[in-house]
């Protein structure tokens, strides 16, 4: 009896045993090898987002607390296929490439405006940038009595999104989130979230669709407005480098040497790097950051153009505020990575085209004026050495090199081009 139970048991487990392996083999003899198939994912389209004019809070006697206002229409160039065609528009515009190609002369644009107003009176010029899922921005300015420093933000897409805002003085801020409708734009005051601030940093960063944002700043003592400006959205980088002017003589000597700004998200070690474009001599200086916006003081320069870089072990934002009391005017820059392809530029002011390098580049530059080329320069520009032109409102310049930085300025305003190509990619996907 005791055999027998122990039969019953013996068999079922066999039988079990059967039914696993058999099944498993004869699935991996049957089993085909996994394929590696790659696919091209090709680069988006070119777009750009063009801001709207300037505006004005409480209205132009400052009463209305509840009012905000464009101030008339803002100008643009925008170039479509080497060609420039001016327009006008009072409210944030997006434009789009009819082809893949990704250069500034299929498509970018160019805005400039000048107001003069009793509580705000400057002129701004800035490059229209391609929208963005995450961005940063510095407010040289800040949020002191007598500066104002606004927040707009444009959604260009066609989906909704949730923005998380982080703001930035000597130390990081309070965060928050906002939203935005397809097409709408909001104008925050960054007194709200960064109060009583010589600088504000700002990050952004979407849960969804795209943006474009801009800073707007104005100055006033007293009743006397002294000047206004505005800076795209940009990004993070390792080992910036931008061009700054140190003013002559005809400039009160504590407003000579230009501001320079470097927001960071942690404490970091660095060297500020200065390289005279005229002169040949230069100088360097340690600095240690905190997190947030550092305000580094220059060492006495003579007049001219300067190229400053930051070596950082970690990406920052450097930003740059020049003022000329004489004027009542100022204007800020934040670094644009360095150019390694074919750039088309638009003059909006009367004033001084500058290409220089971060290393060593053969650079070409042809400028046109009505369609009828004006200049043509070539040189092997070091990292002190630049090529310069006159410009005129409506020229238009093409320029070739790899690590180039260039900027368009007067005593009034300055802006740099802006890089707004796409990259493609190559996706190496395993099917089974």
């Amino acid at each position: 009896m005791k055999w027998f139970l122990r039969a019953l048991v013996v068999i079922p487990i066999g039988a079990l045993v059967g039914t696993f392996l058999i099944p498993m083999q004869s699935l991996v003899s049957n089993a085909e090898l996994p394929e590696a198939v790659e696919v091209s994912v090709p680069a988006r389209e070119l777009e750009v987002v063009c801001p709207g004019a300037l505006v004005e809070l409480g209205g132009e006697d400052g009463t209305d607390v509840d009012s905000i206002e464009g101030i008339g229409d803002a100008d643009f160039y925008l170039v479509r296929d080497s060609q420039p065609t001016p327009f006008r528009a009072d409210q944030p515009a997006s434009f789009q490439a009819d082809s893949d190609i990704q250069l500034s002369s299929e498509l970018s644009g160019y805005m400039w405006q000048s107001v003069d107003r009793n509580r705000i009176s400057g002129t701004v010029t800035v490059s229209c940038k391609k929208p963005k899922t995450e961005a940063w921005l510095l407010a040289p300015t800040g949020t002191r009595l007598g500066s104002e420093s606004l927040l707009v933000i444009h959604n260009p897409d066609v989906l909704s999104t949730i923005l998380e805002l982080g703001f930035y003085g000597d130390k990081q801020l309070p965060s928050d989130t906002l939203s935005l409708a397809p097409g709408e734009t909001k104008i925050v005051n960054l007194a709200r979230y960064a109060p009583n601030q010589s600088s504000v940093g700002i990050s952004i960063k979407s849960q969804g669709g795209r943006f474009a944002a801009w800073v707007q700043s104005k100055t006033n003592s007293g009743t006397t407005a002294t000047g206004a400006d505005l800076v795209a959205h940009n990004q993070l980088q390792i080992n910036p480098s931008m061009l700054v002017t140190v003013q002559g003589e005809d400039v009160p000597e504590q407003d000579r040497l230009p501001e320079l700004f470097i927001l960071s998200t942690e404490e970091a070690d660095g060297t500020v790097s200065i390289s005279s474009l005229e002169q040949g001599f230069g100088d360097a200086l340690r600095v240690s950051l905190e997190a947030g916006v550092n305000q580094i003081e220059l060492p006495a320069l003579q007049p001219g153009s300067y190229r400053v870089s930051v070596d950082v072990e970690q990406p920052v934002l450097l930003g740059s505020k020049t003022s000329n009391p004489l004027i009542g005017d100022y204007f800020t820059s934040l670094a644009e990575p360095s150019f390694e392809r074919d750039l088309t530029v638009v003059a909006t002011i009367d004033g001084e085209l500058e290409i220089a390098s971060v290393g060593e580049s053969l650079a070409t530059l042809q400028q046109y004026r009505d369609g009828v080329l004006i200049d043509g320069q070539i040189a092997n520009l070091s990292g002190q050495e630049r090529i310069t032109a006159i410009v005129e409102v409506g020229d238009l310049i093409e320029i070739t090199g790899e690590s180039l930085l260039v900027r368009v300025g007067n005593q009034l305003t300055e802006y740099l081009p802006a890089d707004n190509s796409n990259v493609g990619s190559d996706l190496r996907i395993t099917v089974r």
